[in-house]
């Protein structure tokens, strides 16, 4: 009997044997004991999911036997044992909840996988989306008559291939496992993860359906699939992906590794995975041999040299994860576009930029990315503005620069009304309050002393405020504010001899206490400025209007040589001094008004800077009225020019800038300077009084004592006492 058997057992061996004509087909003999155990993962199935063995006959049909276990952990893992199955084939089958990488939780759906497998090959079985896909396909090309095997690596093959990944088709889905850190575990997260993109999980499975459907007949899908596939894995958020997974690995004990997923996904279109990266084990390099290019206002043609090893396009396939570009504030001014064409050549970026369309300097940025948007390199275009362009403000710009027009206008005025009344060349009238300032009476809690010091100081914080937001922008402009502050930094110095020197950073309202600085280093502090102004501005802009805000913006180089000038005169440098002013005078661009009244008109010849007066200033109704608050005029200039000139022994010279002024207001002139500086009281207190600038000569001249009688501590005004009483640096003046 048991020879009989063993008879029968070799004829039927020899008989399966002989018969195939499949020649890599090993059949199992009819309930040959295997043992089949695996993973289920989309992300792994959860611990308690279900798994059914279907088992298949040699033609891959249903024989009615199947086997049921459980997943055993959260890593999917499920074991069915030793099992006897008649045939080479099983069909396994999933169902349950799974973690979903792409949100990194736990689904709210359950899922079914299917895997297709001949045990005899392989009894560690990974059911995956994969081998979800394939399992039509493969019985579609068996039953066209081909053989389990060929039939399942072309499904293999063509599959893959529908995802761009046909690099990996060689080992069959599976044995690829999302845990196993090489390429094809990365692949299959990838696909794992645009099945799952923005999708609910009752979606996923109409998905899986739908693929499976186009797949099983044709062995690829539509055009409009393939543009979805890729569309989607462009879109997946790798890193996070990676962390989620990592992470939920973590959780349940395991370190894993996940390749970097931005080299499975076919991001020009070629139909081949991660080409477009180049090297994973090299590093990425991709930048312009300079950070920043400086253009011409003119504008121009210009090359510029790129370093790489990736290939790489000023169009990334995706919309790369650059930093975060911190908040800016709306421009003060319109600056407009840098207008130009770019291309790539090779290695190079070719630029041709058109001239500058605003007087603002302007910057644009031009980006270069890898295929995938990790990698990338910015390149900024800083064009020049023109000059000769006008000058447009935003809402904001007109916002901010009328909050300095009007702060300055009124610390002008307080300035103003200090040099009328304490000159006494106008009365306080009825404004009794300001009787003590003509009777130089002044102490440190006189209300104008305080409120004067407090508008000064508004104005230079609101030059500050727009200083912070221009200085890397445009630089003239920062100078333009930079020589504006200086202006009343002087008029405070003259007043009040050392003061607080208060920086761009520090704001108004902040509580930063600081020491008086003296004036010559407060003086040397704005010089470069000036220097800066005298050599950006032009020399022939003239047409100032205190209507329009370009004025106050871009003027004269006249501005910070006037300045300039005053300063140089407080310290006693007059050589310093009269080159600044003869170069005005002899300009030409400028002239001298025939009255007093008209040199303060609007449409003066002689305004270098000022502001239009708000007729409801207590200037205006208490000591004159006037069109404008002049803060420098022509007139002043060829003061300044005779003064210099005679303090540098220069006669000739003075006594034709002295009679130029006399003759242009119709007084009597002089032909020797033996009286001069008497003439010189005389023609500013009848032509420049009410200008705000007699009592600063009568300090340079050492006439202020004997003109105004006053004690010689009296040249200065006290410092206010709430200046004292909160800044512990702060010294009052001597004589209060």
């Amino acid at each position: 009997m048991k020879k009989f058997t063993l008879f029968l057992t070799l004829i039927s061996f020899l008989f399966v044997a002989s018969c195939s004509d499949k020649e890599d087909e090993e059949l199992i003999t009819p309930k040959s004991s295997v043992e089949i155990k695996g993973k289920v993962e989309k992300g792994p199935f959860v611990k308690g999911s279900e798994v059914k063995l279907y088992e298949l006959d040699n033609s891959l049909k249903q024989t009615g036997v199947n086997y049921t276990t459980r997943i055993i952990s959260d890593g999917g893992d499920f074991d069915f044992g030793e099992l006897e199955v008649s045939s080479s084939y099983v069909l396994l089958t999933a169902d349950g909840y799974y973690f979903n990488e792409v949100r990194g939780e736990l689904s709210e759906g359950q899922l079914s996988l299917d895997a297709l497998v001949d045990v005899s090959k392989q009894q560690d079985i990974n059911v995956n989306i994969l081998t979800h896909l394939k399992k039509e396909r493969i019985l579609t090309l068996i039953k066209e008559g081909k053989s389990f095997k060929d039939a399942n690596r072309q499904a293999q093959q063509e599959l893959l291939t529908c995802f761009a990944l046909q690099e990996y088709a060689d080992k069959d889905a599976s044995t690829y496992s999302i845990t196993a850190g090489t390429d094809e575990a990365a692949a299959l997260i990838v696909i794992s993860s645009i099945v799952l993109e923005d999708r609910s999980d009752a979606e996923v499975t109409e998905y899986l359906m739908r693929l499976s459907e186009e797949f099983k007949n044709t062995g690829t899908f539509s055009d409009e699939v393939k543009a979805e596939i890729r569309e989607k894995s462009m879109q997946l958020s790798f890193e996070s992906i990676e962390d989620h997974i990592i992470e939920r690995y973590s959780e349940l004990g395991k370190t894993i590794e996940v390749k970097d997923l931005s080299y499975y996904v076919d991001w020009d279109g070629d139909g081949i995975a991660g080409n477009e990266l180049g090297d994973p084990d090299e590093e990425r390099i991709l930048r312009f041999e300079t950070d920043t290019l400086h253009v011409a206002a003119a504008g121009g043609s210009y090359e510029v040299k790129i370093e790489t090893n990736i290939p790489f396009s000023d169009h990334p396939a995706v919309t790369p994860s650059l930093p975060l570009v911190p908040y800016s504030p709306e421009p003060l001014f319109k600056i407009g576009n840098i207008k130009c064409t770019a291309s790539i050549e090779s290695d190079r970026l070719i630029l041709n930029i058109d001239p500058a369309e605003s007087r603002i300097m302007n910057d644009t940025t031009f980006t270069i990315y890898s295929m995938d948007g990790k990698t990338f390199s910015r390149l900024v275009l800083v064009q020049e503005g023109d000059p000769n362009k006008p000058l447009e403000l935003t809402s904001t710009g007109s916002s901010i620069l009328l909050n300095f027009l009007t702060k300055g206008r009124d610390a002008m005025n307080d300035f103003h009304i200090f040099d009328a009344l304490y000159t006494q060349l106008f009365s306080y009238g009825s404004k009794t309050d300001w009787k003590p300032i003509y009777e130089h009476q002044v102490n440190g809690t006189t209300l104008l002393v305080s409120d004067s010091w407090a508008k000064s100081y508004q104005a230079i914080h609101s030059l500050n405020l727009i200083m912070k937001r221009i200085k890397e922008v445009e630089p003239s402009i920062y100078t333009s504010f930079a020589v504006l502050e200086s202006m009343f930094y002087y008029e405070m110095a003259v007043w009040w001899g050392d003061v607080v020197y208060v920086g761009p950073n520090v704001e108004e309202g902040m509580n930063i206490f600081l020491p008086r600085m003296k004036i010559d280093e407060l003086f040397a502090i704005f010089e470069n400025d000036l220097q800066n102004g005298i050599r950006l501005f032009p020399a022939d802009n003239i047409s100032f209007d205190a209507t329009q805000a370009s004025s106050y913006l871009f003027y004269s180089n006249a501005v910070p040589k006037t300045i300039l000038a005053k300063m140089y005169m407080y310290l006693g440098e007059y050589d310093k001094a009269y080159p600044l002013l003869t170069q005005i005078i002899q300009s030409g661009k400028y002239t001298l008004s025939n009255s007093r009244t008209n040199a303060l008109s609007l449409t003066s010849k002689e305004i270098i800077y000022a502001f239009k007066q708000d007729p409801q200033s207590e200037y205006s109704r208490y000591i004159e009225s006037t069109d404008i608050v002049p803060a420098l005029l022509y007139s002043e200039v060829v003061m300044l020019a005779a003064e210099c000139a005679y303090r540098l022994d220069n006669a000739g010279d003075a006594i034709s800038y002295y009679n130029r002024m006399a003759e242009s207001r119709g007084a009597a002139t002089i032909s020797s300077t033996t009286d001069f500086m008497s003439a010189m009281l005389s023609l500013w207190q009848n032509e420049l009084k009410g200008t705000g600038t007699y009592f600063a000569f009568l300090k340079r001249n050492n006439l202020a004592e004997e003109v105004l009688n006053i004690s010689a501590y009296k040249q200065l005004l006290p410092i206010p006492q709430n200046e004292l009483d909160k800044n512990p640096y702060m010294k009052q003046n001597p004589g209060y």
